[in-house]
Formats: C-alpha cells, structure tokens, sequence
C-alpha cells in the first residue's frame, strides 16, 4: 500500500506536468492527463476519485481543443 502510494505521488507530479505542456504540446499533454487519470485509479482506487476525474476531464478537453485547432479558419 506505501508502495502504491508513492506511485500514485509520482503519477500525481507527471499530471501537473502534463497539464503544464498543454500549450506547448497538446498532444503528449491528454496523453499524459488520461495515462495519469486512470493510472491514479488503478494505485489508489477510491481515494483517486477527485483528481482522477480531472485529469481525465483536462485530457478531454485538451483532446477537443486539439481537433479544433486543427480545422482551418475558412472552413
């Protein structure tokens, strides 16, 4: 269970550093939030309920502002 913990602090920092590379790179960015969100899920189960469902909801979003960068302007 420490173990476990640890894992989930690690995966708590690479969340945040995701979520810091979102206008730099979006793409590695939901990457990393959605790895983290479930990832979190799968250490820490019930007590990764907050941040797990952010990171996941951050890594949709990044992913939706990714499709629409991509659409050009006159379209």
């Amino acid at each position: 269970m420490i173990a476990l913990s640890f894992v989930a602090f690690f995966i708590s920092v690479a969340g945040i550093v995701g979520g810091a590379l979102a206008n730099k790179s979006p793409k590695v960015s939901w990457i990393i939030l959605l790895i983290c969100g479930v990832g979190g899920f799968i250490c820490i189960s019930a007590f990764w309920t907050l941040p797990g469902i952010l990171f996941i909801v951050g890594a949709i979003f990044e992913f939706v502002a990714r499709k629409n960068k991509m659409i050009p302007e006159g379209a």
